[in-house]
Formats: C-alpha cells, sequence, structure tokens
C-alpha cells in the first residue's frame, strides 16, 4: 500500500512528511488494553503528520506596485511634479505662517520624492494644512483599505481620512485613519473604511500638525474587491493498518 505523499523508504513526502517502516522507529513494542505486548499484527508504516498554522502579527505594508493598479487616488508616490506634485490638491490654497506644501526630493520613504506640509505655528480656527483629494467614486456599502507612509518632525502625528458625501453633496460623515507610533521615522499606517450605504464620493485628507513638517509617502485608498463567497468541505480519506 502507497500513503498518499509517499516517495520511498523514508523520504519526505509533500504531504504527509516522513513515513518510515514500523520496526526502524523507536516508539518501543505496540501494547494491547492491558498494557502488555500485543502479539498481534503490526503496522507497517505510522505516517508522522506535522500541520503549521503562523499567524501573521505584523500589518505588512502593501507593495506600490499593487497599490498602483487598484488605488482610487493617483501620484501616492509624490513622484510625479515640481516645486509641488501631481494631482494632489492642498490647503490652504496660499502659503501661510500655519501651513505650507512642497514636494520634498530631499527625505522620502521610498523613490524620489514624497509630500511635506509644514507649520510654523497653531492654524487658526478650522482645517489645518493638508493635501486632500475630492469627488473620489465609491459604492455604497463597500469598503476602502488606506494605507500610507508617515514622518513627522517636532508635531504630533495627525493622520488621514475620508469624508463621504451622498448624490446630493451631503455631507456623511468623517472616518479618521489615525497613523501607529509617534512617526518620529517612517511609519507603516494601514486600516478598512466601511463607506456609508448611500454615499457615492469621498474625499480623502492627509493632515499636517502644528508648528512642525509632516511628510507622506506611498500613500493609496484601495477599493476592496467583492466575490461570491464558497464553501466546500475536506474529507480525509482513512488509513488502515496492513
Amino acid at each position: 500500500m502507497v500513503l498518499p505523499g509517499h516517495r520511498g523508504r523514508g523520504e519526505v513526502g509533500p504531504d504527509l512528511g516522513v513515513l518510515r517502516p514500523r520496526e526502524e522507529q523507536d516508539i518501543g513494542p505496540l501494547r494491547g488494553p492491558s498494557g502488555a505486548a500485543d502479539p498481534g499484527p503490526r503496522l507497517r508504516w505510522v505516517p508522522v503528520i506535522a500541520f503549521c498554522l503562523v499567524a501573521q502579527a505584523q500589518c505588512r505594508p502593501i507593495a506600490p506596485e499593487g497599490s498602483a493598479l487598484c488605488s482610487v487616488t493617483s501620484n501616492g508616490g509624490f513622484e510625479e511634479g515640481s516645486e509641488l506634485p501631481d494631482y494632489w490638491a492642498h490647503f490652504p490654497p496660499e502659503p501661510q505662517p500655519w501651513g505650507r506644501h512642497l514636494r520634498d526630493t530631499t527625505d522620502c520613504h521610498a523613490g524620489t520624492a514624497s509630500g511635506k506640509l509644514l507649520s510654523d505655528e497653531p492654524h487658526p480656527p478650522g482645517a489645518g494644512v493638508q493635501w486632500n483629494r475630492y469627488g473620489l467614486p465609491v459604492k455604497g456599502g463597500s469598503a476602502l483599505i488606506v494605507s500610507y507612509w508617515m514622518k513627522t518632525q517636532g508635531t504630533r502625528p495627525i493622520g488621514t481620512g475620508c469624508h463621504f458625501y451622498d448624490a446630493n453633496k451631503a455631507h456623511l460623515g468623517f472616518v479618521p485613519v489615525r497613523p501607529a507610533g509617534d512617526c518620529s521615522d517612517w511609519t507603516y499606517t494601514r486600516a478598512y473604511v466601511d463607506v456609508p450605504a448611500s454615499a457615492t464620493t469621498a474625499g480623502f485628507a492627509l493632515y499636517g500638525g502644528d508648528s512642525g513638517s509632516t511628510w507622506y509617502d506611498d500613500v493609496y485608498l484601495l477599493g476592496v474587491p467583492s466575490a461570491p463567497v464558497s464553501y466546500t468541505h475536506l474529507t480525509l480519506p482513512t488509513i488502515y493498518p496492513v
């Protein structure tokens, strides 16, 4: 009898690990219910099966190459542009002591540039310095993945967030995506954001803190693909002694 995964005497099979003849294993004599040695038939082969389940404890960054293909936004690496990056709008629209913008080619997480937000003093009541993009089409009831790298100097990290709007452009709410850690060095953050059922568009903003500098790089807003779910049952064959 040849068991699944067995490729020869004492070899490692792809499924069941090492299969060794009964007489080569140092497990002592087989014993019956009374504890005495069992004089009956021996198992000719005893499979040794090991299963290993590895839990992924760390949130791994999404590769920029894959993110760029599925992202709702563009130029997430700030590679395109000159003094300011292409695609991204910014607030305030004109430089202020509490808010300025720069496509920084001296400090980035990957590639050759990042998006830098600068502030010399606290911002007035209302919104602070930011990169943003509004009018992004979304599907109500779906979900988005926010993925970004961030670094700060002299200010606390604020992070990003999503605004949602219905077909009449009524604001449905804001979902912040806070960074992990103090972001004194490049720090990765990823989160799922549920889209309200009546939402048709979204705004995505990258915020800077007061009285310091904030950098963003490899920023992506990804639509979560949906597909029908199917289930199956795995039945393992019964292995009998020979």
